[in-house]
């Protein structure tokens, strides 16, 4: 059998499996050309129908005659997010090296997207669902003109989530790391109650899954740095503008458009004053006193009564250590950043990683921002992968933050941020599970009443962020933050501008 009559079997083949239509014209040959693999990052179908395979995979051509076979089903508008075409390499069954070879990886923030760990956690019958009813949701977002990266990337995370779940060794791993970072191997045995090699087993898998970061991390409030969360209406021009800024560490983006988003920034100490001056372009801007994380994996079969007593048992308190923004203890060059950059990509470092790298005096680095308590030994709980997402803002003092942590802890788990502002106000996030979910949501309400301001959906889509080495003042010892802000600013008065014209009637 040809390459061409190959292709068109497997054609066949999806549209029996998918019950769906290629997107595409079907072609009319299939030629090998002398192309660079790279050609396969997109469609390789030409304007006049031919499909073109590169040589060099000739001899993994039945895998790309696969994946050049899904992609006919994927809709022009992907080119434009070439990370969609993961999809049909996950398809096609290509080894890894392959996928990796041809993969066009994605941009910051989202660079910590890695498709083929992903789907290399599936099974084979559940990949095949991800990849069907991830495909469904990128054709109906296409034909609506809404496909982007992170749509894509939330969509894609949502249905990894039905799919990938704990056991209970893991379970276990991930509460003892949450109410003790620190604790090493030894501790973990004791606590979890499990095997060393399960531990290192579990250990790359949940963070394979986003569950934990580490065993190294950095503390970024020794670079003079502090979090600020920045509120602003849900339209896609603010999201990008904010993408842009390079301090932004991350977004929650509701899922309806009425909601606002609730921007995490990363920011220098001193930016804060001038910060202030995005409120005149419909920014609500707050600093986040006090954060609250816990974990809950235990299903509750009253979860109503189960928070109403968690919430009566528990009390207000205003006992908490505060941390503060410090100037390095160190001096700090570019290259020191970009091993700290190493460490909040990869989540540990040695010294011939930082030499691949090009760092020079890679060990005396690592040795230094050891010692000076920059980089620490720990690991991070970050926003586990796979559970409803639902933020609460409450209007409360941050003596309530512990009272609220503990009503919502009592039945899922929740991280809750004391944010301090011209507002002060609780922000929560919950991960719980679908079944969960509106019980959750009424449960909240019925405690809280009119201090809940709102209760939204939310999407998932765990970017990377890295501090803007390019930013770095070796003078100063701080990050050069005048320009972006004007940047930001700037693009967001004409964001605002836009929108407050008056529309035209038809």
């Amino acid at each position: 059998m040809g390459y061409l009559d190959r292709l068109l079997q497997e054609v066949s083949n999806i549209k029996k499996a998918f019950s769906i239509e290629p997107e595409r014209p079907l072609p009319t040959s299939v030629e090998i050309v002398d192309s660079p693999s790279s050609l396969h990052s997109k469609s390789s179908l030409s304007d006049d129908g031919r499909l073109l395979l590169s040589s060099e995979l000739l001899e993994h051509a039945d895998a790309v005659l696969r994946k050049e076979a899904f992609s006919l089903f994927l809709p022009p508008q992907a080119d434009d997010v070439p990370q969609v075409y993961d999809l049909a390499w996950a398809y096609s069954g290509a080894p890894s090296e392959v996928w990796e070879s041809v993969r066009v990886r994605a941009p910051r923030p989202f660079d910590n997207y890695h498709p083929v760990t992903l789907f290399s956690l599936l099974t084979s019958g559940s990949k095949s669902r991800v990849i069907r009813d991830t495909l469904l949701y990128v054709k109906a977002s296409a034909s609506r003109g809404q496909l982007t990266l992170p749509i894509y990337l939330y969509v894609l995370n949502r249905f990894f989530g039905r799919e990938l779940r704990l056991t209970d060794a893991e379970r276990r791993i991930v509460e003892v790391l949450s109410t003790n970072p620190y604790a090493n191997t030894r501790e973990i045995k004791e606590k979890a109650r499990v095997s060393e090699a399960s531990i290192s087993r579990s250990l790359r898998k949940l963070r394979a899954m986003g569950y934990i970061f580490g065993p190294e991390n950095v503390k970024l409030w020794k670079l003079g740095l502090t979090t600020v969360i920045a509120s602003f209406p849900n339209q896609r021009k603010y999201r990008e503008a904010f993408w842009r800024f390079p301090f932004t560490y991350t977004q929650v983006v509701p899922v309806s458009s009425e909601g606002r988003v609730h921007a995490y920034l990363v920011v220098p100490r001193s930016s804060l004053s001038d910060m202030l001056r995005l409120q005149k372009v419909g920014v609500e801007l707050g600093i986040v006193r006090r954060t609250i994380q816990r974990f809950n994996f235990t299903p509750q079969r009253n979860p109503l009564t189960v928070m109403v007593r968690a919430y009566l048992s528990s009390k207000a308190s205003g006992h908490f250590t505060l941390v503060e923004p410090e100037p390095p203890p160190i001096r700090l060059s570019r290259r020191d950043i970009k091993v700290l950059n190493h460490i909040l990509r990869e989540g540990r470092a040695t010294s011939s990683s930082l030499k691949r790298e090009g760092i020079k005096s890679a060990k005396q680095r690592l040795g230094k921002l050891r010692s000076s308590g920059i980089i620490g030994n720990y690991y991070m709980v970050e926003l586990p992968m796979g559970y409803e997402i639902v933020l609460f803002r409450l209007s409360c003092t941050h003596e309530e933050a512990e009272r609220l942590a503990s009503t919502l802890s009592s039945v899922t788990t929740a991280a809750v941020n004391y944010v301090e502002g011209r507002r002060s106000y609780c922000l929560a996030l919950t991960f719980s599970t679908r079944e969960l979910k509106s019980d959750l949501v009424r449960g909240i309400r019925a405690i809280y009443g009119d201090e809940v301001e709102l209760a939204e959906d939310v999407m998932d889509i765990h970017p990377a962020w890295l501090l803007p080495e390019e930013l770095w003042d070796e003078w100063r010892q701080t990050f050069r933050w005048e320009g972006p802000l004007e940047e930001l600013l700037i693009t967001l008065k004409e964001v605002k501008q836009d929108h407050s014209r008056p529309k035209k009637s038809i």
